[in-house]
């Protein structure tokens, strides 16, 4: 039976070719999508690849996941948290907090209001300011501590980043949004590049995060030129908490 897969973090110039390459020195695929801007054709950074077999699937979870690929650490996961992602994509759907499964009742529901005065658009402020507010909710929770220490040192507000949240598919496509670039290194010394703060020395902040499961460490580093150094392991760890949040901004409530 076949298993697709979610793969993020795409470099944008990957064709379906070098995808499918990748992907068959861990066995047989069948499928291979990557997902598009519909007005651009531009690759969005993430797609779909559909193994052959299940076993095939996990070998390539277990190869691929977190791989330094063109640049770029991917993220190789199941279906199932993919799907989520999928629905919060559009972007004028994402930003409005629309979930593509409720958009019909969302449009009956204005549509029973045309004709009303303009006194009865104000709710959907105020559906905007709840969308903000449960996003900020959302964010404080322990689970994202170590995403949110970082957004809150690189982004400029709330509400913007509340924006650029709704419409990013990838870690890396979020601190971009933000006028950030990662660099990857394959091992930070946190405690050297505290000696190394400031001006001189290029780092602006270090910013530590210990996740206590697996007891691993995946510090950043905040630079003065506008970029993030982190490792491949640490930009596929904040993929996933990334994709995480995706998923609870998309469930419904």
């Amino acid at each position: 039976m076949s298993t697709k897969l979610y793969v993020a973090n795409l470099p944008f110039d990957v064709t379906e070719d070098d995808l499918r390459n990748l992907f068959s020195q861990q066995g047989p695929v069948n499928e291979i999508a990557i997902i598009r801007d519909k007005a651009t054709r531009r690759s969005r950074g993430f797609g779909f690849v559909t193994m052959n077999t299940p076993e095939a699937a996990k070998a390539a979870i277990l190869g691929l996941n977190g791989k330094d690929w063109n640049g770029r650490a991917l993220t190789v996961k199941e279906r199932f948290l993919a799907k989520n992602l999928a629905a919060a994509a559009p972007e004028a759907g994402a930003r409005a907090g629309i979930h593509p499964d409720r958009t019909g009742s969302r449009v009956a529901h204005q549509s029973s209001k045309a004709g009303a005065s303009p006194l009865a658009n104000k709710p959907a402020k105020t559906g905007n300011d709840a969308e903000r507010q449960r996003f900020e909710t959302i964010l404080s929770r322990d689970t994202f501590q170590g995403l949110k220490a970082i957004l809150d040192k690189v982004s400029s507000g709330t509400e913007a980043l509340w924006a650029i949240v709704n419409g990013a598919n990838s870690y890396e496509e979020l601190v971009a949004r933000m006028g950030y670039k990662v660099t990857l290194t394959k091992q930070i010394h946190v405690q050297d590049c505290y000696s190394r703060l400031g001006p001189a020395g290029g780092i602006k902040a270090v910013l530590p995060y210990h996740d206590i499961p697996t007891h691993s460490s995946f510090p950043t580093l905040l630079n003065f030129d506008s970029t993030l150094t982190m490792t491949p392991r640490a930009v596929a760890f904040f993929n996933e908490m990334f994709a995480e949040l995706k998923r609870h901004l998309s469930a419904q409530l």
